[in-house]
């Protein structure tokens, strides 16, 4: 059992459904709890209260703007040493937007233990994310992110990216000395 859940925070111009969907995926791998909060939330306040306690956090915001106290919610997830999940799309280009390199560059500079990045949706290209340097986790395809998808009826092909996604997760944050 992995002790600190990991907060999910969606990077972008992502679809309302899509990140949704994507974050139920990592619920389910996880076997946990969602909760949801705001951005606008004070950061140093919910994490107090939340400490020890096992369930996934949905960010909804953008975690990198300051917050009335001076700070960002990025900051003290790297204060707390809580782990991160990022979630991206690509632009209708196909490229994958500046601001998710900045939000890596972000983690970084702020100590916070970043799992990785799961793209939402749009084609998925192995060589440019290997090349990127960013901690990509895997791809869940447009067709799986749909609202109405149903996880049981998967097809095996699905299912092993599914898979595989969840093992890169797991071991990222097995790594991590929390």
């Amino acid at each position: 059992m992995i002790c600190h859940m990991p907060f999910i925070l969606a990077i972008g111009d992502i679809p309302k459904p899509f990140e949704d969907t994507g974050s139920l995926a990592i619920k389910r791998f996880f076997n946990s709890k969602l909760l949801r909060i705001s951005c606008e939330e004070n950061p140093n306040n919910f994490l107090s209260e939340f400490e020890n306690r096992n369930e996934i956090v949905q960010l909804i915001g953008d975690a990198a703007i300051s917050n009335s106290l001076g700070g960002s919610w990025l900051e003290s997830l790297g204060d707390w040493q809580k782990p991160v999940i990022f979630l991206a799309s690509p632009a209708s280009s196909g490229h994958i937007p500046g601001t998710v390199s900045a939000h890596v560059s972000l983690c970084k500079t702020h100590s916070v233990p970043l799992v990785g990045i799961i793209q939402l949706g749009g084609e998925w290209d192995s060589r440019k994310r290997s090349v990127d340097c960013l901690p990509w986790c895997g791809f869940i395809p447009s067709e799986l992110l749909k609202k109405d998808f149903n996880w049981e009826s998967a097809s095996l092909d699905e299912v092993f990216l599914l898979e595989d996604i969840y093992m890169n997760l797991k071991k990222t944050i097995s790594l991590f000395n929390l």
